[in-house]
């Protein structure tokens, strides 16, 4: 799970807006083995209510035979702004550096994800999602995260 805190600032629908968030999680390998846990961070400005784009950074770090490692991508974010709820899909590409043993790899990766939203919840926005990470011959890996961020 990735747990993502935000600092930003959420305008009005009409206007665009950047934004930062400093990420903590995991990535999830689909072949079952052990779980890398992940510090970076992440940019993004949202050019209208339907999209936004956004680039990032992650540090692996790699329990039992999992790999120590470095993750970077950029993405398009498709959203469907309502009133309660903002759906949304991404996809993007990115590359990931992973050093296990001695051994160095660099791979490059297609992202697929999805999730919701919840705007503005008192000062903050709840969002939670999922991204699937399609590895060129590597391990593909699904990253589920949750979002909490603050609303100006």
């Amino acid at each position: 799970m990735i747990a993502t805190i935000s600092w930003g600032s959420t305008t009005s629908p009409a206007l665009a807006r950047f934004y930062l968030y400093p990420r903590a999680g995991a990535l999830i390998p689909v072949n079952g083995n052990d779980v890398s846990y992940s510090l970076g961070i992440k940019a993004g400005y949202q050019w209208t209510n339907f999209f936004a784009t956004e680039l990032s950074y992650s540090r692996l770090i790699g329990v039992g035979s999992a790999p120590d490692g470095d993750l970077v991508s950029g993405e398009g974010i498709l959203s469907y702004p309502m009133q309660v709820v903002i759906p949304y899909i991404s996809g993007g590409a990115g590359l990931v550096h992973t050093s296990f043993r001695g051994n160095n790899d660099v791979n490059s990766m297609v992202l697929l994800g999805t999730g919701i939203t919840f705007p503005k919840i008192l000062f903050f926005s709840i969002g939670a999602g999922v991204t699937y990470s399609i590895v060129q011959e590597g391990t593909d890996f699904i990253a589920p995260h949750i979002a909490i961020g603050f609303t100006f």
